[in-house]
């Protein structure tokens, strides 16, 4: 069991980040399939201004989960098991403490989690936002898709980015501060499916770095193909090529490893761009894909890196000009969008078809199940967010009752 999540932003300048449209949205191992829950769902009404759609991500084209914050801070965490039809609210513990506020900036969103199945997920829930007390993150369990939820243990730091690996094997990813093009991290793991957990590396820009991590760079997070073998992602401002670390023992020890430079792109990127890398998402334990971004003033280009072999080669396919917002339903099927088109691959960006979409989605979130169905949020964590549906490989798009 591979562990799914939503692709991390990139930390570029916002001139940068408008050249490219968005970052990556859903690059996630095969939907699996899940019988549904007991349900408990109830119609869902229209968003009204202040909510905010944070994301959307659905394992089949039945069951799905959804974030939402209010203006005024309230967190919630929505179940779906009927494509977004009717929504339930199966949110944690403690996602809202008394007197968090959003405007106040001391009740962050829901993020983090790690939706498995259609039924289980992982949600860390910060137990202290104030930044006068030290921050810890309780980590949530279901199996049963919201309807009883496990604090099985916690971990110091906040901002935690959960994967499991394994029924039993996971990570979590805790970023730390940023400042002047680097950033701290810490990584810890779990052996018994999130009871105990231990630190096994940390970087700190000016202080220790561990492992034979560089400290610079501002860290996006971390991909596995295994327990033992995983990648560490970043962005960089400039003074370095790609950053693209591997680990083969857990994340005790790391090395760079170097991706081929693609056609078109300068070759003094080789050791120095300003460009960055997402965590390597696998489809089984050989296919994986991680996207990199080359943003000016050299040149304005994204590339999906594919292996075959667990991650030993990676080999470049280059994105047509002007798409963004990628999404990969499969490990061959990709789907990219530019206004009112949408682009579509299905033997891993060797050939690119062109679809009309009757729907503007410049800036949506996409989140296909398969080549033909799939969900996007319009104006993603924003004050009017729309979801909306396709069943048609995004020709058509119909308005989903947005939860709430």
């Amino acid at each position: 069991m591979i562990g799914r999540r939503l692709g991390r932003k990139f930390g570029p300048p916002l001139a940068c980040s408008l050249l490219l449209a968005i970052p990556l949205a859903g690059c996630a191992s095969p939907k699996s399939s899940a019988s549904s829950p007991a349900s408990r769902p109830s119609p869902a009404t229209h968003a009204v201004p202040g909510t905010s759609l944070v994301r959307v991500d659905f394992i089949t084209v039945t069951q799905g989960w959804a974030v939402t914050q209010t203006v005024a801070g309230t967190n919630a965490l929505w179940h779906t098991g009927n494509g977004g039809r009717t929504w339930a609210n199966v949110t944690p513990p403690g996602a809202n403490p008394p007197g968090a506020s959003l405007l106040a900036g001391t009740d962050p969103p829901i993020q983090g989690e790690a939706f498995v199945t259609g039924l289980e997920a992982w949600v860390p829930i910060m137990t202290a936002a104030s930044p006068l007390n030290s921050e810890r993150d309780t980590i949530y369990l279901t199996v049963d898709a919201g309807a009883r939820w496990t604090a099985v243990s916690s971990v110091s730091g906040g901002g935690s980015q959960l994967t499991f690996v394994t029924s039993t094997d996971g990570f979590d990813f805790l970023a730390g501060g940023v400042a002047a093009g680097s950033s701290s991290m810490t990584l810890w793991a779990t052996e018994n499916a999130g009871r105990q957990w231990q630190m096994v590396v940390g970087a700190s820009p000016g202080g220790p770095t561990g492992g034979g991590l560089y400290a610079g760079c501002d860290k996006t997070g971390v991909g596995w193909v295994s327990p033992a073998v995983g990648w560490l992602s970043a962005f960089c401002s400039g003074g370095r090529p790609l950053y693209f670390y591997r680990t083969t023992n857990g994340g005790s020890v790391w090395a760079a490893q170097a991706l081929p430079l693609p056609r078109g792109v300068p070759a003094q990127d080789r050791y120095d761009c300003m460009c960055g890398t997402t965590p390597p998402d696998f489809f089984g334990p050989s296919n994986g894909l991680e996207l990199a971004r080359f943003y000016p003033p050299e040149v304005a280009a994204q590339f999906v890196y594919r292996t075959t072999n667990g991650g030993r080669q990676w080999q470049p396919a280059p994105v047509p000009t002007g798409f963004g917002q990628l999404e990969f339903p499969s490990f061959d099927v990709w789907v990219a969008v530019k206004g009112r088109q949408l682009a579509w691959t299905g033997d891993s960006g060797k050939k690119w078809s062109r679809v009309a979409s009757g729907t503007n989605l410049q800036g949506a979130v996409l989140d296909f199940v398969n080549s033909r169905v799939g969900w996007a949020v319009t104006s993603p964590g924003g004050p009017h967010p729309r979801l909306i549906h396709t069943a048609d490989a995004g020709r058509h798009w119909s308005v989903r009752a947005f939860p709430q």
